[in-house]
């Protein structure tokens, strides 16, 4: 890959896909029809294939792995290390043989159904040792992959690096027949502002966190909720977010108005005077 390419305005630096299912398959599954190669800079990776182990990426999601012993066919291997969760525990992926790829529609009738993103992300904290209350997008990922799989839908945990940046970001992906590759975040709500995703809002108070994600080597992550995701295409989100920033402008130019207004009137006061129809009357006779 040009290096050149590598230094777009986009964040996003390298996405790692990760989908278990038959061993001797190396890449998910083509929707009928003509085979769609994955994006340019995807790549996907099964766990007993992970690279040549070497020292671990700086990442809270990432642990050691165990110098002994045969790999968890569960677990996800990436350069020497376990994707874990918030609590530390290695993320583990369980799979049904007889899972198949969805329509578009069914997909999202599965999302829409599921609750995983009815919880909470928290970070948690540590009392005694122990991390209580920890919720994070590795976490959220893979229960809406093991909902998904024990409905007998196949599914992918997906990794995201972001350039520059320590934390990356997990979510799901999957490969429809009728629509292609689909990436799904259903990352819950942030009530502390701790987490850092860059999805964008909807004028109404969202009811659920599901959300379309829109993921392309060298450009900006973005999700959209998927009742206002029209599109898959990375140019439909492009749109949607200049319209939200323009709206979010127009928003701002509003309130600075009102602002403005109110501390003119400050201290003033107003008389309004109504004419009534006995007011009329009077005036006509005198």
């Amino acid at each position: 890959m040009n290096p050149k390419w590598l230094n777009l305005v986009g964040i996003l630096l390298l996405i790692v896909i990760f989908c278990i299912g038959c061993s001797d398959v190396k890449e998910m599954p083509a929707p009928p029809g003509p085979p769609k190669p994955p994006p340019p800079g995807v790549k996907y990776i099964y766990p007993e294939e992970s690279s040549t182990p070497s020292a671990p990426k700086p990442s809270p999601s990432l642990a050691p792995v165990p110098t002994s012993g045969p790999k968890n066919p569960r677990y996800i291997y990436e350069d020497g290390a376990i994707h874990v969760g918030a609590d530390g525990e290695p993320i583990g992926l369980i799979n049904n043989p007889d899972a198949t790829n969805p329509t578009h529609k069914e997909l999202l009738a599965f999302i829409k159904e599921d609750t995983s993103d009815s919880k909470i992300y928290f970070k948690g904290f540590e009392r005694q040792g122990e991390i209580i209350l920890a919720r994070v997008c590795a976490d959220f990922a893979e229960e809406v992959h093991n909902n998904a799989e024990a409905k007998g839908i196949k599914a992918a945990w997906v990794g995201i690096d972001f350039k520059g940046e320590e934390d990356g970001h997990a979510l799901n992906a999957f490969e429809t027949t009728d629509r292609g590759l689909v990436y799904v975040d259903c990352t819950g709500e942030d009530t502390l502002g701790s987490q850092a995703l860059r999805q964008l809002k909807s004028i109404d108070a969202p009811t659920s966190w599901d959300k379309i994600a829109y993921v392309e080597v060298g450009k900006i992550y973005g999700a959209i909720y998927i009742d206002y995701a029209k599109s898959l295409s990375y140019d439909f989100y492009e749109t949607y977010k200049r319209k939200w920033q323009e709206c979010e402008e127009i928003l701002c130019e509003y309130n600075d108005e009102v602002l403005r207004y109110n501390r003119e009137i400050a201290g003033k006061i107003y008389y309004v005077y109504i004419l009534n129809d006995s007011q009329r009357c009077w005036e006509k006779i005198a």
